[in-house]
């Protein structure tokens, strides 16, 4: 009876762990995710830490789990779709449980110069009809809730204003 027991909780474990591999590349096919998403989100599912650490090592020797990878395709989906600071993504990253090593080589290519003004170029459509005092107090909070630097701030509305001369 005991062995029947033993053998019955194996399939059990081996049962979840496969459901847990199954659940993790699913949740990887939305997008891309650090190994810290991965484990809290099996962790929230109700696994094991044993079968959380197994799938999560499986998942990383077969390439599904990169944080390294994960952290640069981070920084270039934010230059894309919604441009913010070096210092606002790596917080960003931070909070995925990225290491600082990993965070470090992402951010280092990132041109603050060059993502204010790609964050600001489609509100300038919009903006384009006020006068520069106005243009100045819309433009220069939108980049600060972006993580932008005052300096970069400054350097972006002289340049916008440059632009919306006629």
């Amino acid at each position: 009876m005991d062995r029947l027991i033993k053998k019955g909780s194996a399939f059990l474990k081996e049962k979840s762990q496969d459901q847990a591999h199954e659940q993790a590349i699913r949740f990887l096919g939305i997008r891309a995710r650090s190994r810290m998403e991965v484990e809290r989100f099996l962790s929230q599912k109700g696994y094991a830490g044993a079968v959380i650490a197994s799938v999560l090592n499986q998942l990383i020797g077969s390439g599904y789990i990169s944080d390294t990878a994960f952290s640069k395709e981070w920084v270039a989906s934010r230059l894309r779709r919604k441009p913010k600071s070096t210092m606002a993504i790596a917080w960003e990253l931070r909070q995925k449980g990225v290491s600082e090593k990993d965070i470090e080589e992402a951010v280092s290519q990132i041109d603050e110069a060059a993502a204010a003004w790609s964050a600001v170029q489609h509100k300038l459509r919009l903006w384009r009809s006020l006068e520069s005092g106005v243009l100045k107090q819309k433009m220069i909070p939108f980049l600060k809730r972006r993580g932008f630097s005052n300096e970069v701030c400054r350097e972006t509305v002289s340049r916008a204003l440059a632009a919306c001369k006629p």
